[in-house]
């Protein structure tokens, strides 16, 4: 009898401890003292449902017109905090930095695996990379008229592009994406590709894909609900799309090492190569650092410029008026160039 008494009190032990989980879960989700306000969130699944989840951004911006610039937000039971224009972001990214420089466990960080420095925890490892790609990118013209001589050739490139199009249909999210991968790229590999090129659209479609699904609503179900992690949901994507990458990435890697010569760097990637041939095996510099650095920098560097550009077409598109004002300036200013005063 007495493993029956052991079955049954182990059973007891296992219900309770059940009831108990399902207790805190489904019990009323508090905000903690001074936390800034924010919409009313629902058990287990905080503020999820008050997205639209076609377009979640929309609702950020909603949320700050009801709350304030700063304001607080509940994925699944994580309480995060929303910072909304300048003033506030410039305070606690600028002049707080030190205090604002962790990062989150979230899904990007999860497919990197904390590799390379946007998602990079704050440490060693982040400091050392960041101080590097500053020497570095500063050598190769960062902030220097030989980088804005580079600006300025990859936009003959695009001007071309644009002109062979004129009076017919063109999908200009492509364009700029090739435009600004080009740039990065002579600075990393000292290589371009001619738009269209099949490489070219493979690393856009694919950086494209991920940047959508990562501040889309399936991240933060991913970072709100972790029992979902292991189904085929549509952030499954973004792990393949990433192991694709890294493997582009990699072969780009080893081609470029066939005509390196060490101490002689032509680009990024030669720099970070000799940095990796002075270092020992306890130092934060590796190749998979190095795919994975790569990367980020691809994605920092032409993601937020396609952007910025795409955003400033639709506004000239919708308005007309201020389309027509600005080629009257850069007429203007052309004819000023051209009378040398």
């Amino acid at each position: 009898m007495r493993p029956k008494l052991e079955s049954s009190t182990a059973f007891t032990h296992q219900s309770g401890s059940a009831r108990d989980s399902v207790g805190s879960a489904t019990n009323r989700i508090q905000r903690p003292k001074n936390f800034p306000p924010g919409p009313p969130p629902v058990p287990i699944f905080g503020n999820l449902f008050h997205f639209n989840i076609k377009n979640p951004l929309k609702d950020f911006v909603k949320f700050a017109k009801q709350y304030g610039n700063v304001y607080s937000l509940f994925i699944g039971t994580k309480p995060a905090v929303i910072l909304t224009g300048l003033t506030a972001i410039r305070e606690a990214l600028v002049n707080k930095a030190a205090d604002f420089s962790g990062r989150p466990n979230n899904l990007i960080k999860d497919i990197t695996e904390g590799k390379g420095i946007i998602i990079a925890d704050y440490g060693l490892q982040w400091k050392e990379h960041r101080r590097f790609a500053l020497m570095t990118l500063r050598n190769f013209g960062l902030g220097k008229q030989s980088m804005e001589n580079r600006i300025l050739g990859e936009l003959e490139h695009l001007v071309a592009k644009l002109d062979k199009y004129a009076g017919s249909s063109l999908y200009p999210q492509t364009l700029f994406h090739d435009a600004a991968s080009n740039i990065i790229y002579l600075v990393l590999f000292g290589i371009r590709y001619n738009y269209g090129d099949e490489i070219l659209k493979v690393y856009v479609r694919l950086y494209t894909e991920n940047t959508k699904l990562a501040n889309g609503t399936w991240a933060m179900i991913y970072d709100a609900l972790p029992i979902l992690r292991s189904l085929p949901l549509p952030f499954k994507k973004a792990f393949d799309n990433y192991k694709t990458l890294k493997t582009l990435t990699l072969k780009m890697v080893n081609k470029h090492r066939e005509t390196r010569v060490p101490g002689k760097p032509r680009d990024f990637v030669d720099c970070y190569l000799d940095e990796l041939d002075k270092r020992d095996n306890g130092s934060t510099f590796s190749e998979d650092q190095l795919i994975v650095y790569i990367m980020n920098l691809h994605v920092a560097g032409t993601d937020t410029t396609s952007n910025t550009l795409l955003t400033a077409i639709l506004y000239l598109m919708a308005h007309p008026d201020i389309q027509s004002l600005n080629f009257v300036l850069y007429l203007s200013f052309t004819l000023h160039l051209k009378s040398g005063y």
